[in-house]
Parts: structure tokens; sequence; C-alpha cells
């Protein structure tokens, strides 16, 4: 057991982000977040197929400063008038389909120490699927499986991780970007971000990592071998693992969750 580990660490009920590799269409968002100030940017563009005005549903301390949707073969872009009642919200878009629609949303999260289902503090962040911090209608995309991408940035010592298939990752002297690719006909993704030390090993074809805070960086090989036993017996018991990434992280939440996605 870890007695030394103070409340932030979730791992003995194991956060765990199973990742499934997933083609980047149909929505893209950039995420840019300080968990220190709680300062949320999001800049979303997704495809609308279907008839009608999309009801989205948004957390009342998410603002949406900008909608618009681009012209016909990308010519000047057309405001879009916004109503919101609550945690609803409906956009008046031309009758034309598909079209694209382009969001740009500001929010200050809720504090570590509030009631609130996301949080965010200096020991990082926590955004959930199941809060409607992200605007995800039905009927976005195309026929077939509705794919997101999403880039994340956050400030360093900062790092970020959602769920989904990790594309790529890069920093500069200021700044953490993570690229991955979300299945968007399921819930939003679920994002996570603190000061984190970043340990990976490959099992096989599998990456796994683990996102640990650096009093707890020592711990990340022990954890990375357990899992790699772990996805190799249960291989051999139930059939190989269906996904390309595992990754442990610590959330500034005393709960465990698993997610899938």
């Amino acid at each position: 057991m870890i007695a030394m580990v103070r409340h932030l660490f979730l791992l003995c009920a194991g956060l765990l982000l199973f990742m499934r590799a997933l083609p980047a269409s149909g929505q893209e968002v950039t995420v840019r977040l300080d968990p220190a100030q709680g300062l949320l940017q999001i800049d979303q563009r997704l495809s609308i197929a279907v008839a009608g005005d999309p009801l989205f549903e948004l957390e009342p301390w998410v603002e949406v400063v900008e909608a618009r949707v681009d012209g016909r073969d990308g010519a000047d872009r057309v405001g879009v008038e916004v109503a919101r009642n609550g945690r609803s919200l409906r956009l008046a878009l031309p009758a034309r389909r598909p079209l694209v629609l382009m969001l740009r949303l500001r929010g200050q999260m809720p504090a570590l120490d509030s009631d609130g289902d996301a949080v965010s503090g200096p020991e990082g962040a926590y955004l959930p699927g199941s809060v409607a911090w992200l605007p995800m209608p039905g009927g976005v995309s195309e026929s077939g499986g509705q794919r997101g991408r999403i880039r994340i940035e956050v400030p360093l010592p900062q790092r970020a991780v959602a769920t989904g298939e990790l594309l790529a990752e890069s920093q500069d002297g200021e700044t953490y970007r993570a690229d991955f690719v979300f299945d968007a006909a399921g819930e939003r993704p679920s994002l996570f971000a603190g000061p984190y030390e970043i340990a990976e090993r490959q099992a096989g074809a599998i990456r796994l990592r683990t996102y640990f805070y650096a009093e707890l960086a020592s711990l990340a090989e022990s954890y990375l071998q357990t899992a790699a036993g772990y996805i190799e017996r249960f291989g051999r018991q139930i059939g190989p693992y269906p996904f390309r990434d595992f990754h442990i992280v610590a959330a500034p939440l005393p709960v465990g969750l698993g997610f899938r996605n």
C-alpha cells in the first residue's frame, strides 16, 4: 500500500485511460488550460450534417465568445446567433447542410476545494466527459463514426492527458502540447492536467505511461511493470488488449475512475 501518498493521487483503485486508435475527422478542438489560474479557452471546429438548429449543453461557467459558420467554398464566415437558457445552448444556423461550425469558448473553472465536478488549481485540473465543458450535439460529423482531434496546451511544468489515442506531444520553453484522437460519438473526452513527470515503456505494441507527481515518480517503473504483467496475463485468458495505449494518471480528486475510448 502507499500510505505516504497524498490524497490527490489516485491509483489503488486506479485511474486508467484506455486508448483506442481512431482516425481524426469531423471535429477539431484546441484547449488552452492554465490549471493554477483555472482559465479555460477552447476553439472548436465541427461539422454539422443534420437539418435544424442543434441543441447543445454547456456549463454556465463556460462563455461563448464567438460562434461562426464557414461560408461556401471557404468564403467569408457568417456570425451565428446564440440563445442560452441555463445549460441549454441553441444556435441559429443556416439551412444548408453540411456546414462547418466554429466556436470560441472561455471559462473560469471551479476551484479544487469547490463542489464542482470539473475543478482546477495549482495541483492540476480535471474536466470529466460527464460535465458539459465542451459542446457536443447529436448529428455531428458525416455518416459513420463521429471522430475528433483534440490538442491540449498547458503552461509548463503542467502536462496534460485526455481520453483518446495519443498522436503527438511537444514542448517549448513555456508550453506543453499533446494531441489526441477521441470518439465523439460517445461522451466528451475527459481531460487531466498536473505538474506531472511522465514515464513510459512498451509492452509489445502497447504504450504504457504513468503521469505522476514528482514525489511519486520513483514508483513509476513498478506500476508500469505491474500493468504490463496484467495486460499479458489477461491477454492470455480473455484475448489481446484491444487498445494502443494504457495510461495511469494522478488527478486532483480522491476517487478512482476507469475510461475506455
